[in-house]
Order: structure tokens, then sequence, then C-alpha cells
């Protein structure tokens, strides 16, 4: 896991632990509860927000810089997935605990864990938000590492993901026939933009400490199922 970050320099990439990857903008006084407090900006790569981490939190903030090894996160989600607990508290509190190290590999294991079962929609209401958050945590922090868009990082994923599947599948029809597990095809990246990957508008946003968000799936709201 990449070490918290106490210095900072505008453009600089960092990784916040509620709002994924980002952009250093600046510093800006804003009022708060009645009060002028000074904070750091940040650009997210997603869902074109704007994050106001008051100076005074930060060294309490868990912003880090983007986890450096990428094909590492390629080897976690190309593993096997893990099957979850069926029981509904116990699930949560496992999924809930790796996603609160805010370490990159939990997360992306998080993800490889529970893609299948999102796309195939069988998860809970809470399973699909907590899948959700932690996708978008992935997505923005490998956009941050590729140097890609948003929406290329996440055609990035799909694409591991497609390949984790096939190379599931190749490895039990080779285990079945008694013949040596066939190597993973290699991922294609999508080309890097030639213009920082954040969008132009960014919209204002409450200070890290109280901003909360869901991100929704293709763009859309997800539809509401019983836990």
């Amino acid at each position: 896991m990449s070490k918290a970050v106490l210095s900072f320099a505008k453009n600089q990439k960092i990784v916040h632990p509620l709002f994924g990857g980002g952009y250093i903008s600046g510093e800006e006084t804003i009022l708060i509860t009645g009060e002028q407090v000074a904070c750091l900006t940040i650009r997210c790569v997603s869902r074109d927000r704007k994050v106001y981490v008051p100076k005074s939190s930060l060294p309490h903030s868990k912003i880090r810089k983007p986890y450096g090894d990428f094909r590492r996160i390629t080897d976690v989600l190309l593993g096997a997935p893990v099957t979850l607990a069926t029981n509904f508290n116990r699930r949560m509190k496992e999924l809930k605990e790796k996603l609160d190290t805010g370490d990159t590999l939990r997360i992306a294991e998080i993800v490889r864990d529970m893609y299948r079962s999102y796309h195939a929609n069988e998860l809970s209401n809470s399973d699909q938000k907590l899948f959700e958050k932690t996708q978008d945590l992935l997505v923005s922090e490998l956009a941050l590492i590729k140097d890609l868009s948003y929406e290329a990082a996440q055609e990035l994923l799909d694409e591991t993901m497609v390949a984790q599947r096939k190379a599931r599948k190749s490895r039990a029809k080779a285990a079945s026939n008694g013949a040596a597990p066939p190597a993973v095809e290699p991922v294609r990246i999508p080309a890097a933009p030639s213009r920082p990957p954040v969008r132009a508008a960014a919209a204002r946003t409450r200070p890290a400490a109280a901003a909360r968000s869901r991100p929704h799936r293709n763009g859309k709201p997800a539809k509401a199922r019983a836990r």
C-alpha cells in the first residue's frame, strides 16, 4: 500500500480514501459552519466533482500516492475469485474491513470477487452499493496509474475481468482433460489521452469529512433490490 502524503504540489496525482483518484488543483478558503477554513482542493477523476480537504486534517486524511505496481493489481484481478460468506452480516463485515484499509490490492480483491455476481444481477441492494463504491475507487486509481480517462480505465477493468473469466474456463477445461493450464493472455491497455484525464467542468462538493455520494452503473441509477 502507498504511504500517506503530507506535502502536495499542484497537479500532483493522489488517491483519497473516500473519493478515489484525483489531482491537486490548489488551495482555497471556504466557509464551514460559520468559519473560514483553509482547504486543499482535489479534482476527482470520477463524477466531475471537486473535493475540499481542510488542511488541518491532512495528517489524518489517509490521502496517498497511487499504487506503483500495475502488474500486481492485474495479477489480483486475474486470480480466482474467493467465494463470499453467505451470511449477510459476516459478508458485509469482511468486505468493509477490506475496503476500510484503503489498500489498492484489497480493493481489487473485492472487485474481483463481486464482479460476476454484480453483472449477473445477483447482488442484494447493500452488496451492489458496496461493489459500485469499490469499483469507482479502483477505476479512478487505474486512470491515474495508466494516465487514462475514467471511461478508458473502466474499459481496461472490464477487459481484464473478461480475460479472467476466459482463463478460468480454460483452466477448468484443461484440468478435466488432464492438460497443463494455459497462460493468461495479456490485457490490451487503451491509449493514454493527450490531455489530463479529468473532465473540464468540476462540481462543487462539500468538505471531504462530510461529503457522501453513490456511483451508478453505466451512468444510470441502479435499480433497488431488497436485501
